[in-house]
């Protein structure tokens, strides 16, 4: 498997697997795990919640919340 080295901070980035591999889970899993990695000015956690809009049939359960560490903006995730 490749890896590549970021070296101003030493971090160590594997390649994916190829996508059709991966469930749903665990890309939630890797997500959170690289959470500060991947979304920077962001605080990343799971979002298992029922969401209801207008004009949608029944509610809809995302997978993830983004929330910008200045509280400006927020982003629901649903990860396929």
């Amino acid at each position: 498997m490749a890896r590549i080295l970021i070296a101003a901070d030493g971090r160590w980035f594997d390649e994916l697997k190829v996508v059709g591999w991966y469930n749903e889970s665990e890309i939630e899993r890797w997500i959170l795990q690289h959470g500060k990695e991947l979304f920077p000015h962001h605080f990343v956690f799971p979002f298992k919640q029922e969401v209801l809009g207008q004009g949608v049939t029944g509610g809809r359960s995302p997978d993830l919340a983004l929330i910008r560490s200045d509280f400006g903006a927020w982003t629901i995730v649903e990860v396929e």
